[in-house]
């Protein structure tokens, strides 16, 4: 069972998985999913920051290393953003 910094297993939050491989965003929605967490995937910084802004998730598990735009810059776009400067987001 996970526990996060969005409570405990599941309880009808969100996740969005940032990864440039579709090998991982599949297995941790797989494993999210299963815990009862609602899970979304985004496979690269673009389309994250536009599922973001649309639907802010409960919390945002990102990979740093990713092709046009990283992690890092991704993280600085969210902290800059009015609404959002206080989301969860884990590396």
């Amino acid at each position: 069972m996970f526990t996060s910094a969005v409570g405990k297993a599941g309880a009808g939050k969100s996740i969005l998985v940032v990864d440039d491989s579709g090998d991982n965003c599949f297995l941790l929605q797989v494993l999210l999913e299963a815990e009862g967490y609602h899970v979304e995937t985004a496979n690269n910084g673009f389309v994250a920051l536009n599922k973001i802004r649309a639907n802010p998730p409960d919390l945002v598990l990102l990979d740093v290393m990713m092709p046009y735009m990283n992690g890092f810059e991704v993280t600085r776009q969210i902290r800059q953003t009015s609404g959002l400067a206080h989301l969860p987001i884990c590396w």
